[in-house]
């Protein structure tokens, strides 16, 4: 996928689907399944996009930091390419 496809998709989902950007976590992992230790995802409530490049998601997920998104600093997602929206648990 290309970048603006990246953040269109991960955009227009959160806000879909969420009152606002700060309503979300960003991060980037290696493994969607490590994101649902604690909750059962609905459709609406998570979206994750493989970028295929590390600093790609890097790059994606500071992008939405930029905009209010909670989320830990990205600085470095190793061999991880995905990066991902959360509905916040208090939110879900």
């Amino acid at each position: 996928m290309i970048p603006n496809q990246i953040t269109s998709d991960l955009s227009d989902h959160m806000l879909r689907h969420g009152a606002k950007f700060s309503d979300w976590t960003v991060g980037v992992t290696s493994k969607v399944s490590r994101l649902f230790a604690t909750f059962v995802p609905t459709q609406e409530n998570w979206i994750a996009r493989d970028t295929n490049d590390p600093n790609l998601a890097i790059d994606v997920a500071t992008y939405f930091h930029s905009f209010g998104c909670a989320g830990a600093s990205p600085s470095d997602a190793g061999y991880s390419t995905i990066v991902f929206a959360v509905l916040k648990p208090s939110e879900v």
